[in-house]
């Protein structure tokens, strides 16, 4: 009866391991913002990267256009975007806010020193 119980208990382990295992492995990892494309954004407050500065709408409002960029030093994609955010930076009407986002203080620094500020705020 023992081994029996004991048989059942090894056979219950292996398969929630098993299960979570292939639950895990259809999980997709990525960061998806589809469903807050087009979202009106209301009542924020950022504190600035470079210093104390509070970041509220009202500081959207004061360009013709406001590009919002959510960038992180361990991304990839935005190593390879940070060049024409430079480019984009030396347009007239356009003001580019960047949000550091899930990243160290240091690493983002780093970041910024070795690629460029491309960032108004």
């Amino acid at each position: 009866m023992k081994n029996k119980i004991t048989k059942i208990l090894i056979f219950s382990v292996a398969l929630f391991i098993l299960t979570v295992f292939f639950v895990g492995l259809n999980k997709d990892p990525r960061y998806k913002t589809k469903n807050l494309t087009g979202n009106t954004i209301k009542n924020f407050e950022l504190t600035s990267f470079n210093s104390n500065e509070k970041i509220n709408q009202e500081d959207f409002k004061k360009s013709k256009y406001t590009l919002i960029n959510f960038w992180a030093s361990w991304c990839s994609p935005c190593r390879k975007e940070h060049p024409f955010l430079l480019k984009l930076n030396k347009l007239e009407n356009l003001k580019i806010i960047g949000i550091n986002f899930k990243d160290k203080k240091n690493n983002a620094s780093d970041f910024l020193s070795e690629l460029g500020n491309p960032y108004h705020i």
